[in-house]
């Protein structure tokens, strides 16, 4: 079947039908219109864009799914509602307090060699500057379970303590 000859009424008919390749040609159509809804969301509480693109298409696919030509809609114009109400969502679930130490920590990969031989100080100034919050609580996690008292962390030598684990591994 030729699904460019097709509209998009008719392409969200034949997803509902269950044909993979009419979704295709209508993402294809609506690309634009999803990267131009993600735009709206840009900034530093949001998702990122490919996150927001994704959402995009999962929007236009509820729309295909649930269209109904005889509501009074056109197809483009209720699509680009179901794309952007589902990025709005997502936006909202993002930023919400429960992911918020997930949006906020920063990796200790991304924290540098300087922040791990400086020891937990540097890593609880980087928590302050970057939002690391849920990496360093991690961290601070595992320094609680060796059971040292908070007064002696600032004593730990980070690099020293990991040449030690490193070679009790290889034991």
């Amino acid at each position: 079947m030729d699904y460019q000859a097709c509209g998009d009424a008719q392409l969200a008919a034949l997803v509902r039908a269950g044909q993979g390749e009419a979704f295709a040609e209508l993402s294809a159509r609506y690309l634009g219109l999803i990267r131009a809804k993600a735009k709206l969301f840009e900034g530093a509480s949001a998702p990122e864009k490919e996150d927001l693109w994704q959402e995009g298409l999962l929007g236009l696919y509820a729309a295909a799914i649930s269209y109904q030509p005889g509501r009074g809609a056109s197809f483009p114009t209720y699509a680009g509602v179901c794309v952007y109400n589902q990025m709005a969502s997502a936006v909202r679930r993002h930023g919400s307090s429960g992911n918020r130490p997930l949006n906020e920590s920063v990796p200790l990969e991304d924290a540098g060699e300087a922040a791990v031989e400086a020891g937990p100080e540097a890593l609880l100034e980087l928590r302050e500057d970057h939002g690391g919050n849920t990496v360093i609580r991690r961290h601070e996690a595992d320094l609680l379970l060796l059971e040292v008292p908070a007064e002696e962390l600032h004593d730990v030598d980070t690099a020293q303590a990991l040449e030690e684990l490193k070679a009790e591994d290889q034991v």
